[in-house]
């Protein structure tokens, strides 16, 4: 695999990015480069989850992406709600980076800026303003009544849930939007329990004692240094006159 970026929008729906128009690492401007974000709402433990969200503006000069261009290959399949993916390959490994779907697509017509403007969200969209109603749990984890909520909703896609190390004596749901009840079983767990979606779309659980059990919380993930050279040491652009290298030190 070549190292780089790869901006993916799965068009025509059939689980990959390698049709007509589904590559458009290509197109993206400078001026409307890709930005994304999830996670929490807010810096803070307490802070509810949020919904990750992710925006770029394409090159539209051949009116590849305009729906009403009858000469384009992909028009009757631009629509909001297509995949979108961004990953990267560095030194042959791939990392994903943000899986979504899109919520608007505007073309620009004006003259200098025909362009295609794109906006996005996760999975944990799908939760908003969706109304569910199940039967009555007695003494149940936290992470049992997350699955139960995916399942409310009709989550289909991979999901890691811890289990939970609270309790809830009773749960029930009746026409409640499934966010909300998210966002309560998190802070009933408390912090720093979060729920998220990963960059390769899995529904993503984490208790409140994570950081205490998981070994990417109690292992070094990556060491970042700098190792200036010796030129750089002992040249008055770099550590100041008479470095700290083999010169030693000046002062």
């Amino acid at each position: 695999m070549t190292d780089g970026y790869l901006i993916g929008i799965d068009w025509d729906n059939d689980g990959d990015y390698t049709g007509t128009g589904e590559n458009v690492t290509d197109d993206v401007l400078q001026r409307g480069a890709v930005t994304f974000q999830y996670g929490r709402d807010a810096s803070r433990a307490l802070s509810p989850p949020r919904v990750g969200a992710i925006g770029f503006t394409l090159c539209n000069a051949d009116r590849l992406y305009s729906p009403e261009n009858p000469a384009s290959p992909i028009a009757t399949d631009v629509s909001p709600a297509a995949r979108i993916l961004v990953e990267e390959t560095i030194n042959g490994t791939l990392y994903p980076l943000m899986t979504g779907r899109i919520d608007t697509f505007q073309v620009n017509t004006r003259r200098g800026d025909r362009s295609a403007q794109i906006t996005g969200f996760d999975g944990l969209s799908l939760l908003r303003g969706k109304k569910i109603t199940t039967e009555v749990y007695a003494a149940q984890r936290t992470g049992t009544l997350i699955g139960i909520i995916l399942d409310a909703v009709g989550w289909t896609e991979a999901r890691d849930l811890d289990v939970g190390a609270t309790h809830v004596p009773w749960w029930w749901a009746n026409g409640t939007d499934a966010f909300d009840l998210l966002t309560q079983l998190l802070r009933s767990e408390g912090p720093p329990s979060i729920a998220y979606i990963a960059p390769d779309g899995t529904f993503t659980y984490r208790d409140r004692h994570h950081r205490l059990l998981r070994s990417e919380s109690l292992t070094s993930q990556a060491t970042f240094r700098s190792e200036p050279t010796t030129s750089a040491c002992c040249d008055d652009g770099g550590y100041g006159e008479g470095g700290y290298g083999e010169c030693e030190y000046g002062g």
